[in-house]
């Protein structure tokens, strides 16, 4: 896995998938970027993923109470932990992630079952910060990352509100299972996906629905990018569903 989550979720995608825009192999100095992606990133490298979404550290106070019994956790718990805020549909978003919720989550977590898997605090509350990340990365793949095609959303059929919520949650939890999976380490998959179970109790059930599309007859991770290409290139917002998803995961 490489040492920035965001590199690891983009690059494993982009190698895989070719969905991104990393840099290009050139034969003068190694690495060639777009004129955008080059006026957006000073001192690229090959080892950093160019095409990435802002990202933003808020310190405002964690909303609820720290809590005892693992069955208690706020059924939202995602929701508290980050965002990715959209001002436009027809302009990149930018990811929030809060601090304060995120160190209390990894607080619980090491007091109710991570102190018998042997680790400090500090490591589970890294753990929750990069399955936030993930799940907002989620969001913004989704929404801005060029696919194979090349095309991001259409403006037209975007939306990133209450009646779209079931898709990009749905796709948003895919993503961060297709980034545990694709971790290298056998402890440390564990780790994260012991942790990801862990955060999922007691929430709501649109935040289930990624399984439905991991346990599909036609589920693979190039029908599930498929999937989201046909999604793309609807013109009415009200056809977005998560039913037209999972009709439509077929690889493109």
């Amino acid at each position: 896995m490489a040492n920035d989550p965001v590199d690891h979720l983009l690059m494993t995608l982009y190698t895989m998938y070719q969905w991104g825009e990393p840099a290009e192999n050139s034969s003068r100095n190694g690495i060639l970027h777009s004129a955008e992606t080059q006026a957006r990133n000073d001192g690229l490298t090959e080892e950093t993923f160019p095409a990435r979404p802002p990202i933003k550290f808020l310190e405002k106070e964690c909303p609820f109470i720290m809590v005892v019994e693992i069955y208690q956790l706020p059924d939202n718990l995602f929701d508290l932990l980050g965002k990715y805020q959209v001002e436009s549909y027809d302009a990149e978003g930018t990811i929030f992630l809060y601090k304060s919720c995120i160190n209390k989550i990894g607080e619980l977590f090491h007091n109710s079952i991570g102190k018998k898997m042997g680790m400090e605090q500090n490591y589970y509350v890294d753990l929750v910060r990069e399955i936030v990340i993930w799940h907002q990365l989620g969001y913004w793949i989704t929404h801005w990352m060029p696919g194979k095609d090349h095309h991001r959303w259409n403006v037209k059929s975007y939306r990133y509100d209450d009646k779209s919520k079931e898709v990009h949650e749905a796709l948003a939890m895919a993503f961060v299972q297709f980034a545990i999976l694709h971790i290298e380490d056998d402890n440390r998959r564990n780790h994260y996906q012991i942790l990801f179970y862990y955060m999922l109790d007691n929430q709501q059930k649109l935040y289930y629905l990624y399984n439905q599309l991991l346990k599909h007859p036609r589920f693979g991770w190039n029908t599930l990018l498929g999937g989201i290409t046909m999604l793309r290139i609807l013109e009415n917002p009200d056809e977005v569903t998560f039913e037209y998803l999972l009709d439509n995961l077929t690889a493109i």
